[in-house]
């Protein structure tokens, strides 16, 4: 009885150390990458000819970083979290129920949040945006148009759309 239970805290323990090794390695690895990041970042934001915006430039590092994982995972800002739980969780939500992506020089209706006012107005993925309120979307990112199309909740926007 008692060489067993040695036997298994013996195995425990080694089982530790090896994991600990590892651990160890990795933040050690992971502690170096992230000394280079902060150094390439002063220097950027220092040396630069141009003047930078230091917000937006993290936010294209973290995006591209993720980028490389999988298409699901992403970062939302502090200044977008709001909006994504309400657009997410039947909040109050102010837009017309719906997100968009870029495609070329379109901007796609991706999904239709159902109950919102683009459901009831009969939008379906795929649509392509073309005017918001007369204005025409030509050249603008998707996070821009989505920005024209939310508002106070109740309020009214005019929108063209092409379907194909």
């Amino acid at each position: 009885m008692k060489f067993k239970k040695r036997f298994v805290i013996y195995i425990v323990a080694a089982l530790g150390i090896i994991f600990s090794g590892a651990f160890v390695q990795d933040f050690f690895e992971v502690s170096q990458q992230m000394d280079i990041f902060t150094s390439v970042y002063k220097e950027v934001n220092q040396f630069y000819v141009d003047e930078i915006k230091p917000g937006e430039l993290m936010k294209k590092g973290i995006t591209g970083m993720l980028k490389n994982l999988d298409p699901y995972t992403v970062y939302y800002p502090d200044a977008e979290i709001e909006d994504y739980r309400l657009t997410h969780s039947g909040g109050e939500y102010g837009g017309i129920g719906a997100s968009s992506f870029r495609d070329g020089d379109s901007i796609v209706i991706s999904d239709i949040y159902e109950g919102y006012a683009a459901q009831k107005a009969g939008m379906r993925v795929g649509d392509i945006l073309i005017e918001v309120n007369n204005r025409s979307l030509k050249g603008l990112e998707a996070d821009a148009v989505e920005d024209l199309i939310k508002g106070q909740s109740g309020t009214n926007v005019r929108l063209k759309v092409l379907r194909l």
